[in-house]
């Protein structure tokens, strides 16, 4: 049923994704996974961890913002044990220069 509503586009697609198979050889559950590996690939960690790294709190940021983005950035990092240490490191590291004050107390 799937495969007769979904349209020629996308039945195109699952075509070419699930080459050498067919698509109609394939369950729904199958098909829905295939397409959700397609439109979302799994994380390049290495990426995500340059961008955790060298991310720094933006003039206009607060603290509790800045926070939260860095949060989500480590999301995909993969520190695994290391994440705490990681995102105090990171906080500190990353404060902006009008916070000099704060991280120069945090470092001591």
């Amino acid at each position: 049923m799937f495969l007769a509503v979904v349209g020629p586009q996308a039945y195109k697609l699952l075509k070419n994704l699930c080459d050498p198979d067919n698509p109609n050889t394939k369950s729904y559950e199958d098909l829905r996974q295939i397409l959700q590996v397609h439109y979302e690939p799994a994380p390049i960690v290495i990426a995500d961890r340059h961008k955790f790294w060298t991310g720094s709190q933006e003039g206009t940021e607060s603290i509790s913002e800045s926070v939260v983005r860095v949060k989500k950035v480590a999301a995909t990092c993969n520190f695994g044990a290391f994440l705490t240490e990681a995102l105090r490191d990171r906080f500190v590291s990353g404060l902006h220069s009008k916070m000099v004050r704060t991280q120069r107390y945090l470092l001591a």
